[in-house]
């Protein structure tokens, strides 16, 4: 997040927001002016904070896929040829 003249972004924690608050956005906005703030010492609480990117991590588990039996090969490669002039 960033306020809207800045150049750089600033990392800002999402853990333990209720996403499904009615006051989602103020949340998320309050935090970056906080974070902002612990960062530069200042923060600037009536301008709009921009929201550049969202970044998520996820750890679950997957269904095991299904194995193919093993077969025995049913004829070995053969050699290609190929002849060239120039």
């Amino acid at each position: 997040m960033r306020y809207g003249e800045q150049i750089y972004e600033v990392d800002v924690s999402l853990d333990d927001v209720d996403f499904s608050d009615d006051d989602l956005m103020k949340s998320i906005s309050d935090r970056f002016h906080k974070r902002h703030e612990e960062l530069f010492t200042y923060s600037l609480p009536d301008q709009d904070a921009v929201l550049v990117n969202g970044r998520l991590a996820a750890i679950g588990a997957l269904p095991d896929l299904p194995q193919e039996p093993k077969t025995e090969a049913r004829a070995e490669a053969g050699t290609a040829q190929q002849e060239k002039s120039f």
